[in-house]
């Protein structure tokens, strides 16, 4: 990790070479002063997502930077990660440092930002000081027009059982966990980072094997030990870290947009063992157009796509 934090740094002698004692050193006190605790010996690929974006958070202020930019930072951090974050914005702002925070996030916006700029579809639609602005002017400008209802009611429920969990755990880690799932139903699942809320759901994937419980599709008990076995099953998947688990970005640089949203599908246009290009093309463009996702062309490469656009296409693997 702490090749991580000094990795843009001027190099410490005359050699070329990094003082490694010294760079540990100072990545402790960096730490230690922002009150992070983290091993910096530690691999980076060892870390979760949320002390990744710690580690990214403290490399950018490790060369003192008078411009720090802040891409979403909070979108996979807890309430407790996230008033660090706001505390360290706070030292940071004190001190001088210029701050540019995206979000989406209203509640954050107004805590912690002086003037709001908003965009929509590339397009600066404004800037209001935040002390003279709201959140229902700011999302008529975000959306380019006046949201009436927020909440819209929740009619859908039927009263077909989808999914039902009886007594699944794994040891030490989940402990008789049991729950139901209906038609047109939206089950939330919260939790603090390390309750097991991502586990649990691995389990449900057969990424990770479970060591006791049932799972119930439709009111037949089905094993499943594989993503395939749940895809097939009829279970999408919507990764928390899109890029590193969502869409496909090393293979020749990035596969494109419409190869990351057939991808896990392709069987469904199989023609005598090809691929049926017309069939697996117009289902994507179908998918495309349903989910308004802002693309140039179905072969562009997922990987120039906004961070919106790319979850857009996430949604739709797998269905």
């Amino acid at each position: 990790m702490t090749d991580n934090v000094f990795l843009n740094r001027e190099p410490a002698n005359k050699l070329g070479h990094l003082k490694k004692a010294e760079a540990r050193r100072k990545t402790q006190a960096l730490l230690q002063e922002l009150g992070i605790e983290l091993d910096v010996d530690q691999k980076i690929s060892a870390l979760s997502v949320v002390q990744q974006q710690v580690v990214e958070i403290v490399k950018a202020l490790s060369v003192e930077a008078s411009v720090l930019i802040m891409d979403e930072p909070s979108a996979t951090l807890t309430d407790k990660e996230l008033r660090k974050l706001f505390d360290i914005i706070a030292m940071l702002k004190a001190k001088g440092v210029c701050i540019i925070y995206i979000s989406h996030r209203m509640e954050e916006l107004f805590k912690i930002a002086d003037r709001v700029s908003v965009l929509k579809d590339g397009k600066f639609m404004g800037t209001r000081e935040i002390k003279d602005t709201s959140e229902e002017e700011l999302i008529r400008l975000m959306v380019g027009r006046k949201l009436e209802d927020y909440f819209p009611g929740l009619g859908n429920t039927q009263d077909t059982l989808l999914l039902e969990v009886k007594h699944l755990e794994k040891k030490g880690r989940l402990d008789d966990i049991n729950f139901t799932l209906h038609a047109g139903e939206i089950l939330g699942i919260s939790g603090m980072g390390g309750s097991g809320r991502t586990l649990l759901i691995q389990c449900l994937l057969g990424v990770v094997a479970k060591d006791g419980g049932t799972i119930f599709i439709n009111g037949e008990q089905r094993e499943i030990a594989s993503i395939r076995d749940a895809i097939q099953h009829g279970i999408g998947y919507i990764p928390e870290d899109r890029k590193a688990l969502g869409i496909f970005l090393s293979m020749l640089s990035s596969l494109s947009v419409k190869d990351n949203i057939t991808i896990s599908s392709l069987e469904s246009y199989l023609n005598y063992g090809l691929i049926n290009k017309k069939k697996e093309f117009a289902r994507a463009q179908e998918q495309v157009n349903q989910l308004n996702i802002k693309i140039s062309g179905m072969q562009q490469l997922i990987g120039e796509l906004s961070g919106g656009n790319q979850q857009k296409a996430v949604m739709r693997v797998g269905f």
